[in-house]
């Protein structure tokens, strides 16, 4: 779905250019709603969202929310392709005592949604700019990263052309 993909395209390339601590998922959750919870339920951990959100600015420009700012609703509705189900989720977490110690949401504001794969230009040059705040954040844990010696190239499967 266009803009919609930045998350994965994110990740792709960082897992192709970084090598990160091995204690740390990078895992591409798609666009689950509700069944999002699973994959937050990391008492004692921290929780990194990347994805496109809605909010006022120029296509490309780049986010930070924590999971504090989600619940108490002062963001407005669909911050996210995961919206409203990301509040819920985060809610009924923190009432079962299975939150992550700390979620941060960072994200891009998308150009388009449409059908079709690729990100617009503005999504594409926050890609760089996305995964320096990635790093940053994981830094500033004590997760340590380092550039491959030789970047791999990144798995954009759903930018490969369909073989007929």
């Amino acid at each position: 779905m266009g803009d919609d993909g930045y998350g994965p395209h994110v990740l792709a390339v960082l897992r192709a250019r970084y090598e990160i601590d091995p204690d740390v998922e990078i895992l591409d959750v798609g666009t689950p709603g509700l069944d999002i919870t699973p994959y937050l339920a990391r008492p004692g951990r921290t929780v990194i969202l990347v994805d496109t959100v809605r909010s006022d600015g120029a296509p490309g420009s780049l986010r930070r929310y924590t999971g504090a700012q989600i619940i108490a609703g002062r963001l407005r509705p669909r911050l996210s392709p995961h919206d409203p189900a990301l509040a819920e989720a985060l809610t009924m977490l923190e009432i079962e005592g299975m939150a992550p110690a700390e979620f941060i949401l960072l994200g891009a504001i998308p150009g388009k949604s449409d059908m079709g794969a690729g990100l617009t230009p503005a999504l594409a040059a926050a890609v760089e700019p996305m995964i320096a705040t990635v790093l940053e954040e994981l830094r500033n844990r004590g997760v340590w990263s380092g550039e491959r010696e030789s970047s791999l190239k990144p798995d954009l499967w759903w930018e490969a052309p369909v073989l007929v």
